[in-house]
């Protein structure tokens, strides 16, 4: 704990509070669920994940992992947790990999996420330098008609929205992504062609988003990575 620096009682810093919005929509099947998943852990638990992590002035970010689909199918399925180090690196990873669906499938109603991330980010028991939602789907908003208007609420919030447009049946999904999802600072959506390739791109995307030396990239509406 010599690394963390409070600002207030019960209160700890952290480099980034970042919040992992995963896609359990309807046109997300078992198989794609499972492929997200272990992605997702496989990637927290690379060795330069954790060298980003390592980078902060902190040495430490919080992340929560939120499953989401319709208008009314949010949940957290992974609480508020620290990680600063190998231990903690694989407890969560561990978390993740026996982690439930927790909806079967329904709309996709992105605009919802997002608010119910800011309302999570802004109540999160940390005091973070910077706060990320991180997106990640393979459809369109399709309940709301104006996503945008929750992304600009985040935005006002001082949280940067990033998005992972996974594009195995909707090509050019990134585009939806890049002009009506993401937003603030250094804000990017980095596409993927397949499932498959998921734990590559979260890989990438994690530590764009931890490393501050890359989050100072200017990376809005941009597809990929930059060298």
């Amino acid at each position: 704990m010599g690394n963390t620096r409070s600002t207030g009682p019960g209160q700890v810093s952290v480099d980034v509070a970042l919040v992992l919005a995963v896609d359990v929509s309807n046109s997300v099947d078992w198989f794609e669920y499972e492929l997200q998943k272990y992605g997702i852990s496989k990637a927290i638990r690379d060795p330069e994940v954790l060298a980003a992590i390592n980078a902060g002035r902190n040495r430490r970010i919080a992340i929560s992992l939120v499953q989401w689909s319709g208008s009314t199918s949010r949940r957290i399925a992974v609480p508020w947790t620290l990680l600063s180090d190998q231990t903690s690196v694989e407890r969560i990873a561990k978390i993740i990999d026996f982690m439930p669906r927790e909806f079967d499938g329904d709309a996709t109603n992105i605009s919802g996420v997002l608010a119910y991330a800011t309302d999570l980010l802004t109540a999160s028991p940390y005091q973070a330098t910077r706060k990320v939602i991180d997106v990640s789907g393979d459809g369109r908003e399709n309940v709301s008609d104006a996503p945008e208007r929750m992304r600009d609420r985040a935005v006002a919030a001082g949280i940067t929205v990033n998005g992972l447009a996974i594009e195995n049946e909707e090509k050019g999904l990134r585009h939806h992504y890049r002009n009506r999802i993401i937003g603030g600072p250094g804000a990017f959506v980095l596409p993927v062609a397949r499932f498959e390739d998921f734990a590559a791109a979260m890989k990438k995307k994690l530590i764009r988003e931890i490393d501050p030396k890359k989050v100072s990239w200017n990376a809005v509406k941009t597809d990929g990575l930059k060298p």
